[in-house]
Protein backbone atom coordinates (compact mmCIF):
# COMPACT_ATOMS: atom_id res chain seq x y z
CA UNK A 1 0.00 0.00 0.00
CA UNK A 2 1.08 3.21 -0.85
CA UNK A 3 0.07 6.36 1.08
CA UNK A 4 -0.52 9.83 -0.10
CA UNK A 5 -1.03 12.81 3.22
CA UNK A 6 -1.64 16.30 2.33
CA UNK A 7 -2.73 19.80 3.43
CA UNK A 8 -4.73 19.84 6.02
CA UNK A 9 -5.00 16.23 7.30
CA UNK A 10 -5.66 14.80 3.96
CA UNK A 11 -4.96 11.20 3.36
CA UNK A 12 -5.27 8.99 0.25
CA UNK A 13 -4.35 5.31 0.69
CA UNK A 14 -3.63 3.29 -3.12
CA UNK A 15 -3.52 -0.26 -3.63
CA UNK A 16 -0.15 -1.77 -5.14
CA UNK A 17 0.15 -4.36 -7.28
CA UNK A 18 3.66 -6.36 -7.51
CA UNK A 19 3.41 -7.21 -10.99
CA UNK A 20 5.56 -4.34 -12.46
CA UNK A 21 8.23 -4.65 -9.81
CA UNK A 22 10.52 -7.37 -11.73
CA UNK A 23 10.80 -4.75 -14.81
CA UNK A 24 12.37 -2.21 -12.47
CA UNK A 25 9.64 0.11 -13.28
CA UNK A 26 7.28 0.91 -10.28
CA UNK A 27 3.29 0.41 -11.43
CA UNK A 28 1.35 3.71 -12.09
CA UNK A 29 -0.80 4.63 -9.43
CA UNK A 30 -3.88 6.65 -9.26
CA UNK A 31 -6.05 7.77 -6.70
CA UNK A 32 -9.53 9.47 -6.41
CA UNK A 33 -10.58 10.76 -3.51
CA UNK A 34 -13.67 9.05 -1.62
CA UNK A 35 -17.06 10.46 -2.98
CA UNK A 36 -18.80 13.57 -1.58
CA UNK A 37 -15.22 15.24 -0.56
CA UNK A 38 -15.60 17.36 -3.38
CA UNK A 39 -12.21 18.83 -5.02
CA UNK A 40 -9.72 16.54 -3.12
CA UNK A 41 -5.92 17.61 -4.09
CA UNK A 42 -4.69 21.08 -2.92
CA UNK A 43 -1.48 23.21 -3.21
CA UNK A 44 1.03 22.51 -0.99
CA UNK A 45 3.19 19.70 -0.27
CA UNK A 46 2.74 16.28 -0.55
CA UNK A 47 4.39 13.43 0.64
CA UNK A 48 3.85 10.19 -0.66
CA UNK A 49 5.04 7.29 1.61
CA UNK A 50 4.89 3.54 1.76
CA UNK A 51 5.99 0.87 3.96
CA UNK A 52 8.04 -1.74 2.00
CA UNK A 53 7.13 -5.28 1.05
CA UNK A 54 6.75 -6.35 -2.65
CA UNK A 55 10.54 -6.15 -3.07
CA UNK A 56 10.95 -2.31 -1.87
CA UNK A 57 12.28 -1.00 1.16
CA UNK A 58 10.15 1.67 3.54
CA UNK A 59 10.28 5.15 1.67
CA UNK A 60 9.34 8.42 1.73
CA UNK A 61 8.87 10.99 -0.63
CA UNK A 62 7.79 15.11 -0.25
CA UNK A 63 6.22 16.01 -3.53
CA UNK A 64 4.73 19.78 -4.09
CA UNK A 65 1.19 20.39 -6.27
CA UNK A 66 0.84 24.16 -7.88
CA UNK A 67 -3.24 25.08 -7.22
CA UNK A 68 -5.83 23.29 -9.13
CA UNK A 69 -6.89 24.56 -12.33
CA UNK A 70 -9.46 28.03 -11.99
CA UNK A 71 -11.10 29.57 -15.22
CA UNK A 72 -11.76 33.00 -14.65
CA UNK A 73 -14.37 33.67 -18.09
CA UNK A 74 -15.90 30.18 -17.99
CA UNK A 75 -19.11 31.74 -18.95
CA UNK A 76 -17.63 33.17 -21.61
CA UNK A 77 -16.92 29.94 -22.94
CA UNK A 78 -20.17 28.53 -23.36
CA UNK A 79 -20.33 29.40 -26.97
CA UNK A 80 -16.64 29.47 -29.05
CA UNK A 81 -17.09 31.48 -32.58
CA UNK A 82 -15.07 29.46 -35.83
CA UNK A 83 -14.77 33.27 -36.79
CA UNK A 84 -13.35 34.55 -34.14
CA UNK A 85 -10.63 34.06 -31.78
CA UNK A 86 -11.16 32.19 -28.53
CA UNK A 87 -8.53 33.39 -25.54
CA UNK A 88 -9.32 31.30 -22.67
CA UNK A 89 -7.88 32.73 -18.94
CA UNK A 90 -7.18 31.37 -15.76
CA UNK A 91 -5.98 32.42 -12.70
CA UNK A 92 -1.60 32.01 -13.26
CA UNK A 93 -0.60 32.11 -9.54
CA UNK A 94 1.58 29.34 -8.17
CA UNK A 95 2.64 28.06 -11.67
CA UNK A 96 6.31 27.70 -13.00
CA UNK A 97 7.89 27.27 -16.16
CA UNK A 98 8.04 23.45 -15.64
CA UNK A 99 3.59 23.57 -15.44
CA UNK A 100 2.14 23.64 -18.71
CA UNK A 101 -1.66 23.71 -19.99
CA UNK A 102 -2.82 21.59 -22.54
CA UNK A 103 -6.41 23.10 -24.51
CA UNK A 104 -8.59 20.45 -25.95
CA UNK A 105 -11.92 21.89 -27.72
CA UNK A 106 -13.67 19.05 -30.47
CA UNK A 107 -16.93 17.73 -31.44
CA UNK A 108 -17.99 15.00 -33.76
CA UNK A 109 -16.19 16.44 -36.56
CA UNK A 110 -13.30 16.94 -35.10
CA UNK A 111 -10.95 18.47 -32.88
CA UNK A 112 -8.12 21.32 -32.43
CA UNK A 113 -5.16 20.68 -29.48
CA UNK A 114 -2.66 23.15 -28.23
CA UNK A 115 -0.36 23.91 -25.56
CA UNK A 116 0.72 26.96 -23.61
CA UNK A 117 2.77 27.48 -20.31
CA UNK A 118 0.70 27.85 -17.53
CA UNK A 119 2.50 30.93 -15.75
CA UNK A 120 1.22 32.78 -18.50
CA UNK A 121 -2.46 33.43 -17.60
CA UNK A 122 -4.08 33.03 -21.14
CA UNK A 123 -4.17 30.81 -24.46
CA UNK A 124 -5.23 32.05 -27.55
CA UNK A 125 -6.57 29.85 -30.26
CA UNK A 126 -6.50 31.69 -33.89
CA UNK A 127 -9.78 31.78 -35.92
CA UNK A 128 -8.10 30.26 -38.80
CA UNK A 129 -7.67 27.44 -36.70
CA UNK A 130 -10.92 27.29 -35.07
CA UNK A 131 -12.41 27.90 -38.88
CA UNK A 132 -11.42 24.19 -39.48
CA UNK A 133 -13.65 22.63 -36.88
CA UNK A 134 -17.67 22.07 -38.10
CA UNK A 135 -20.52 23.93 -36.68
CA UNK A 136 -22.53 21.31 -35.43
CA UNK A 137 -25.88 20.69 -33.50
CA UNK A 138 -24.13 17.55 -31.30
CA UNK A 139 -22.17 18.55 -27.74
CA UNK A 140 -19.27 19.82 -28.23
CA UNK A 141 -16.70 19.99 -25.20
CA UNK A 142 -13.53 22.81 -23.82
CA UNK A 143 -11.08 20.55 -21.94
CA UNK A 144 -8.47 22.64 -19.90
CA UNK A 145 -5.47 20.66 -18.42
CA UNK A 146 -2.57 22.01 -16.29
CA UNK A 147 0.50 19.36 -15.65
CA UNK A 148 4.20 19.55 -15.41
CA UNK A 149 5.72 19.06 -18.78
CA UNK A 150 7.75 15.91 -18.95
CA UNK A 151 11.12 17.03 -18.02
CA UNK A 152 9.62 19.06 -14.52
CA UNK A 153 8.45 15.90 -12.99
CA UNK A 154 9.57 15.40 -9.69
CA UNK A 155 11.74 11.95 -9.77
CA UNK A 156 12.74 10.01 -7.18
CA UNK A 157 14.81 6.58 -6.30
CA UNK A 158 12.87 3.41 -4.43
CA UNK A 159 15.18 1.53 -2.40
CA UNK A 160 14.90 -2.26 -2.64
CA UNK A 161 16.25 -5.10 -0.48
CA UNK A 162 18.34 -6.80 -3.22
CA UNK A 163 19.21 -5.14 -6.70
CA UNK A 164 19.02 -1.94 -8.25
CA UNK A 165 16.59 0.73 -7.14
CA UNK A 166 13.29 1.87 -8.98
CA UNK A 167 12.74 5.07 -10.38
CA UNK A 168 10.18 6.80 -9.29
CA UNK A 169 7.55 9.83 -11.10
CA UNK A 170 5.98 12.09 -9.26
CA UNK A 171 2.95 13.63 -11.46
CA UNK A 172 -0.14 15.13 -11.10
CA UNK A 173 -3.03 17.33 -13.70
CA UNK A 174 -6.05 19.26 -13.11
CA UNK A 175 -8.35 19.03 -15.54
CA UNK A 176 -11.83 20.98 -16.34
CA UNK A 177 -14.15 20.35 -18.56
CA UNK A 178 -16.56 22.50 -19.97
CA UNK A 179 -19.60 22.29 -22.37
CA UNK A 180 -19.87 24.49 -25.15
CA UNK A 181 -21.35 25.27 -28.27
CA UNK A 182 -19.07 25.90 -31.78
CA UNK A 183 -21.07 28.42 -33.91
Amino acid sequence: MIAVAGPGGKSLTLEVSDSGLSTRVLPIFSGQAPEGQGRFFSEGTWMLSGGGGAGLLPFQFPFHLPPPLRVLDRASLSTVRRNADLTVRWDPRGYGAGDEISLSLGNASGAVNCRGFAWAGSLTVSREILGRLSATDTPSSLALTIAPLQISREKFMLARPVGQPVHGVVSYGFTDFIRTEIQ
